[in-house]
């Protein structure tokens, strides 16, 4: 048996089992009126189906997804280091860059660290949202939800920089106040106008700034923006070259509903491919002298 076949009857599996459980809560939620006890019975055991389904079977799923589809393409593109599909960036991580607004749930997983043609870096799903409740009704604002791919820098920066295409709204990075740890930065422009109305800079230091992001470089981001789906942020901390795409998804996952094909792993084969391209976009591999 072929992985594929595998996945797809493993995938089989949860989708019958799936249906059965929502026809237990659908039955008992309509008998509730004329048998109450059958009714309840029926609801809650139907629930309680599902997180079960999802608790052992999806949880196994999705482990064969990763196992069979995701690694044997990550292997075949990178020289790996590690991989991990459970774990990602630790939250304190995440919060101590500044690149996305702090939130009160986090969550990050298929942690990837390895190398291309010299070029290291690492990659993860990262999801940080704010959660409100008000004790009846319960709000959540994804505040970022997408990869974020960190690169050795090859140009020597010692300062702060955060680059936020327009429309992923959050102002200025930071916090500010008198105690708080983030950098202190001020907003750059530059002579580009297309590239001030499609982009916030916020840096430690211009000179930095504009050290950095060069008129060919400026137009290299550009073009990335536009090759890519969801909001785009560039971020340099530490000799490190941070890029995130916010876009409301978590990558690597299997499909419940549709079919897995050769398709589903060419998908993934280009979500992955998205770090090749970067690197190559952003000229990250170090020439030889």
């Amino acid at each position: 048996m072929d992985k594929l076949t595998e996945l797809n009857q493993f995938r089989n599996r949860i989708f019958i089992a799936n249906i059965i459980a929502g026809s237990m809560i659908a039955i008992g939620f309509l008998s509730f009126m004329a048998s109450p006890g059958l009714g309840m019975m029926l609801f809650v055991g139907g629930g309680i189906a599902l997180i079960v389904i999802q608790c052992t079977l999806g949880k196994q799923y999705r482990i064969k997804f990763k196992e069979y589809i995701c690694k044997d393409v990550i292997e075949s593109i990178f020289e790996v280091e590690a991989y991990d599909p459970d774990h990602g960036f630790s939250e304190e991580f995440v919060e101590s860059t500044y690149f996305v607004p702090h939130g009160n749930r986090f969550s990050s997983d298929d942690y990837l660290r390895g190398s291309y043609h010299g070029c290291t870096f690492e990659r993860s799903d990262v999801c940080v949202q704010e959660v409100h409740s008000d004790g009846k009704n319960t709000t959540t604002d994804t505040l970022f939800q997408g990869s974020w791919t960190v690169f050795s820098f090859p140009k020597k920066v010692s300062s702060y920089l955060v680059l936020r295409e327009r429309g992923y709204g959050y102002g200025k990075p930071g916090g500010g106040g008198w105690f708080s740890t983030a950098p202190k930065t001020s907003k750059v422009t530059f002579e580009d106008v297309e590239f001030n109305k499609r982009f916030d800079v916020y840096a430690e230091d211009e000179h930095d700034a504009f050290y950095v992001l060069t008129p060919a470089f400026m137009q290299k981001i550009k073009t990335i923006e536009q090759a890519n789906e969801g909001g785009m942020i560039l971020g340099i901390i530490d000799q490190k070259v941070h890029i995130l795409f916010h876009t409301n998804e978590n990558a690597l996952e299997p499909p419940i509903v549709g079919k897995i094909t050769d398709q589903t792993t060419e998908s993934i084969r280009e979500e992955l491919f998205q770090i090749v391209d970067l690197i190559d976009a952003l000229d990250l591999i170090e020439k030889e002298v």
